[in-house]
């Protein structure tokens, strides 16, 4: 496998563990934002309403019994009615916003339905019966009034008031629920966010480490090329040496060049090849470097093809000239 490839399959994978990395915190977030959604604007503003109803229905049991206790005081008993029917509006208001989520939302439970049945029910038998209180107390009739107070509307409040807790504790119950599933994935989120980091830096890590490994026998072959280059050529049988009059004439046994002449590999324009020794070196590692793609197994640096090459070209100089 080339280097080129090595890097590519390096970029692709780390690319590939940001995008799951991110799809994966996309979709965590996205859920912990449902359930946020769910608690805050559907099951609160229901348990809000509920909670109207309750407050309302507990006023009203308190003015109603008020009405068959105030005796020859026409003004209170009047301003208790009014708050009376101030109270059933405030309710009204609060059920018409609720009957209409119930309308529109799909995602109601059974269990909902029924709480709220329930409190319909209830909230029709007791209304009327406190109409028929306040009627009673207006035409005289206060002692009727009073023992349908005790008899039948005192059990029928206690009654409304428990089928309105049983609406909000049902809205408490889901709200705790998803807060715990919530809390969950927020919890298994940060640990998958941790674990997914150090896999990806260890991925990382190894990628770069295989890269390396390839591109390290790079640096042998450069440390070669400079000792060709700094090669004590004269020294080592001078110009008379057989072995640098063919380097000179003929590198690498490319053949049918003027002596004195430097003709190139690739067929290109012939240059003057200069006459001093070390640059024989150079001109030489200069050749190997550029067509050492050419020969066979030097196109990973791994194989050994640069340095079988080198070899071949130290062994011809030193066949050729003994110290």
């Amino acid at each position: 496998m080339t280097i080129t490839i090595k890097i590519r399959v390096g970029f692709v994978v780390i690319l590939a563990l940001m995008v799951a990395l991110a799809l994966v915190g996309i979709s965590r977030v996205a859920r912990i934002n449902a359930g946020l959604i769910q608690i805050d604007d559907v099951n609160a503003v229901k348990q809000r309403y509920a909670i109207n109803f309750r407050g309302s229905v507990h006023d009203r049991s308190i003015n109603i019994r008020d009405v068959v206790l105030i005796e020859n005081d026409s003004e209170l008993l009047r301003s208790i009615i009014q708050d009376i029917a101030r109270l059933k509006t405030f309710y009204e208001e609060s059920e018409v916003s609720l009957d209409a989520i119930f309308a529109e939302s799909p995602n109601l439970t059974d269990d909902e339905r029924r709480a709220f049945s329930a409190i319909k029910s209830i909230e029709e038998r007791t209304e009327s019966v406190v109409e028929e209180i306040i009627r009673l107390v207006n035409s005289g009739n206060r002692e009727v009034g009073r023992r349908l107070l005790l008899e039948t509307a005192s059990p029928l409040f206690s009654e409304w008031l428990d089928a309105i807790n049983v609406f909000i504790d049902l809205q408490e119950a889901y709200n705790s629920t998803i807060s715990d599933a919530t809390r969950s994935t927020a919890r298994g989120f940060a640990r998958l966010i941790t674990i997914a980091t150090a896999a990806a830096l260890i991925a990382g890590v190894l990628l770069a480490l295989w890269t390396f490994r390839s591109i390290e026998p790079l640096r042998s072959v450069g440390e070669a090329l400079r000792d060709i280059s700094e090669y004590p050529w004269q020294r080592r049988g001078g110009a008379g040496c057989p072995a640098v009059q063919r380097l000179r004439y003929r590198p690498f046994g490319y053949g049918g060049h003027r002596p004195g002449r430097r003709g190139t590999p690739f067929g290109g324009e012939q240059r003057p090849y200069p006459a001093n020794g070390a640059n024989h070196g150079r001109g030489a590692g200069y050749r190997i470097e550029h067509r050492a793609g050419s020969f066979p197994g030097t196109r990973t640096p791994g194989s050994g093809g640069y340095r079988n090459i080198l070899g071949r070209y130290r062994n011809r100089v030193n066949g050729g000239c003994p110290i």
